[in-house]
């Protein structure tokens, strides 16, 4: 990308990730990562075995890996708070070059077009359209939810206080059965142990 077309905002990314926690395609994309480093969740009786160190190592390098697309900026910005459908509308619009797609929406969407003769070259026209405006009228959306997030971390960031932080963590360790609370001097909970 040269800096006369980035500075047009006319930029092209990578990939369309999508890295939020409401998109079913960040769950379906991130289990490809665990996959791929040979992650077992649970056994086929259900027991949980992320405590195992391979599935820990595993874990860790998924993770790792699935966020270093977005943190290296070869995805937008905005795909932390991407829906469904978001990765799908930045792939059409051309803002990026692939996406991660499960459910082959986009490739259904484009055949079904393409088998559809009764769509006229003007209605074709005016889907591109429809969609264009959709992109805009997203990327407004996310630039809204952008800055009340940051507006609301400020507000956060600017009241807190040491004396605050240490209630919220008492009071987070009181809301905890198996926590007894004893003010050590290293300031550190003790755990009742279960049977």
């Amino acid at each position: 990308m040269t800096p006369a077309a980035r500075a047009k905002g006319s930029r092209v990314f990578a990939i369309g990730h999508p890295a939020s926690v409401q998109a079913s395609d960040t769950f379906y994309s991130f289990h490809m990562f665990m996959n791929a480093y040979d992650v077992e969740i649970v056994d086929e009786n259900g027991k949980l075995l992320l405590d195992q160190p391979k599935n820990k190592a595993g874990l860790t390098k998924a993770l790792a890996d699935y966020a270093a697309i977005v943190k290296k900026g070869c995805s937008p910005a905005s795909s932390v708070n991407w829906g469904d459908v978001d990765n799908n509308l930045n792939f059409a619009n051309k803002t990026t070059a692939m996406t991660h797609n499960a459910t082959i929406s986009i490739a259904s969407k484009w055949l079904d077009d393409m088998n559809n003769d009764k769509l006229t070259a003007e209605q074709r026209v005016q889907q591109k359209q429809f969609e264009l405006e959709q992109a805009v009228k997203d990327a407004e959306i996310e630039v809204a939810r952008a800055r009340g997030a940051a507006q609301s971390q400020e507000i956060v960031r600017s009241t807190l206080s040491d004396a605050y932080l240490q209630y919220l963590w008492i009071k987070t360790l009181s809301d905890n059965p198996n926590v007894i609370y004893v003010a050590t001097e290293a300031n550190l909970p003790l755990f009742k142990t279960t049977k």
